[in-house]
């Protein structure tokens, strides 16, 4: 079997979003520009800056809009003030300005294509954000098949959840359970496993050779893992 590699997030990405059904599951995401990073920032607060091509996390950075109020004027007028926050790795840096705060990831990503993505504010074990990781394969009958969800727990200080940048791997059950009941996490499982097998096929109807950091082939058979993270509201 010849293999032809698909690493490219964006080409994916627009590969999935014309199908309804899965398109409102992902996050706004952009190529890497000023322009994007300040009206994304503007409205969501977080983004993440990932390469178009990158793995295990490498290369993937979070910045951070903040703001709070200043101390009203003689004039009574109440100020606000802004700034910004970078993270990548363990390390954080704070700018005054988003033009500076490009130049910083501009510094980072050179002339390699990046992407900017709204940022998902994650459920938390332990006081650290995780996110569940969903492993579809294909199976004898030629049919995508989800064999397995997992979940990833980032390591302290750490903007991402893999492995390779210190994460670590937990039950599905063992980290929904604070959040959701029984019936419900059953539900979610469900859910999660059908989205898996659509965007497998979907990826495969649309991409005629579809291997690379989302697929690969090992004796003839195929495998998809996917990412989600969660945002559900809970007063847990």
């Amino acid at each position: 079997m010849s293999i032809q590699r698909v690493s490219s997030k964006w080409t994916k990405t627009n590969v999935i979003l014309p199908n309804p059904s899965l398109s409102t599951y992902v996050p706004e995401t952009r190529l890497y520009a000023m322009e994007h990073l300040n009206e994304m920032l503007a409205v969501y607060g977080t983004v993440y800056i990932k390469p178009d091509n990158g793995t295990y996390g490498k290369g993937v950075m979070r910045a951070e809009r903040l703001t709070e109020p200043l101390p009203p004027t003689e004039e009574g007028i109440i100020g606000e003030r802004t700034w910004y926050i970078l993270r990548y790795e363990v390390e954080t840096h704070t700018f005054e300005n988003p033009e500076d705060l490009h130049k910083a990831v501009s510094h980072r990503i050179r002339k390699r294509p990046y992407l900017i993505q709204r940022g998902i504010p994650l459920l938390h074990h332990d006081a650290c954000p995780f996110d569940l990781r969903v492993l579809t394969q294909m199976n004898l009958r030629k049919q995508w098949e989800t064999t397995l969800i997992i979940g990833r727990v980032a390591a302290p200080d750490k903007v991402v959840t893999n492995h390779h940048s210190g994460g670590t791997v937990r039950f599905f059950n063992e980290l929904v359970a604070p959040y959701l009941d029984v019936k419900e996490a059953v539900r979610l499982e469900q859910k999660l496993s059908k989205m898996g097998e659509r965007v497998a096929w979907q990826l495969q109807k649309k991409i005629s050779s579809f291997e690379g950091n989302w697929i690969g082939y090992r004796t003839g058979s195929a495998n998809l893992s996917v990412d989600f993270g969660s945002e559900y509201e809970t007063s847990h």
